[in-house]
């Protein structure tokens, strides 16, 4: 079975919800709870000379229903998040993030958001300060560095799931098989997973189921171990486990995706669940 782009150059728009949940018995052992939700506007075209093109534009931005959270810290990563918020994409055949269109545009914008940060952010005690402004000088470095700021587009959860490389022949048994990248759920930790996509169709309309595995060959098992505060061989019974479908249109086009990674440590309390749900409004 094949899901193949057809010419469809209307935006679409989608409500987006991300939920992250932590439990971990090393601290207080209760279960920590944060929901970001998000609006887009996706549209992709494929009649231009030069390539597939989606065109992303995000807003109202909120984690557990504000957007400007009482946590000033809160406050500030969904406002420096803006620095993905427009973007223009070149897509490869399947589907996949191959390049950031509108470099221009995206620094440009961004030097409004750092003015605004540097002034907006501030604070008496001079830590506090140095913190945020090393804060801002670590994003600055990765936005102006145009292959570090692909790899951040790419390595966004919402993007990286979007743009998967959905645009397949799925051959004779509906199923590919891939290695993948899943973002944040161990920091900046490569963490990869090996995912199982098994496409049917019923009453016309197009699902792929994706389960997926931690592959730990593919993975940095050493920067993982170092975001849980752990040696390497305390994280031998690490597991992760996902699940979850994307459903398109006639075109081609999302129309749903809803996932769910969990990460457990045998033997322990330690779980942690990354959510994604995108809905066709």
């Amino acid at each position: 079975m094949i899901i193949e782009l057809k010419t469809d150059i209307a935006a679409k728009e989608y409500s987006v919800e991300k939920r992250i949940e932590i439990t971990d018995a090393r601290h207080d052992g209760n279960t920590q709870v944060a929901q970001y939700t998000e609006d887009i506007t996706v549209s992709i075209d494929n009649t231009q000379p030069t390539g597939i093109i989606a065109k992303v534009e995000r807003s109202n931005v909120k984690k557990d229903g504000k957007a400007h959270p009482q946590n000033p810290i809160d406050h500030y990563f969904i406002k420096s998040g803006e620095a993905l918020n427009k973007l223009d994409l070149l897509l490869s055949a399947d589907g996949r993030i191959i390049k950031v269109e509108n470099r221009d545009e995206i620094l440009k914008n961004w030097e409004y958001t750092k003015i605004y940060l540097d002034n907006y952010f501030v604070s008496d005690d001079d830590n506090v300060e140095s913190t945020i402004k090393g804060w801002t000088k670590q994003i600055d470095a990765v936005i102006k560095d145009e292959a570090k700021y692909l790899h951040s587009v790419e390595t966004d959860l919402l993007y990286n799931r979007f743009f998967f490389g959905y645009w397949l022949d799925y051959g004779d048994n509906g199923q590919h098989i891939k290695n993948q990248i899943f973002p944040a759920i161990f920091g900046n930790a490569k963490t990869v997973l090996t995912e199982v996509l098994t496409v049917s169709e019923k009453d016309g309309k197009r699902k792929i189921d994706i389960i997926g595995s931690l592959n730990r060959e593919a993975s940095d098992m050493t920067a993982i171990a170092e975001s849980l505060g752990m040696d390497e061989s305390q994280i031998e019974g690490l597991s992760i486990y996902l699940k979850g479908e994307c459903q398109t249109d006639g075109f081609g086009h999302i129309k749903k995706i809803d996932l769910k990674a969990e990460a457990k440590l045998a033997d322990s309390d330690f779980r942690r669940i990354y959510c994604l749900i995108v809905n066709r409004k």
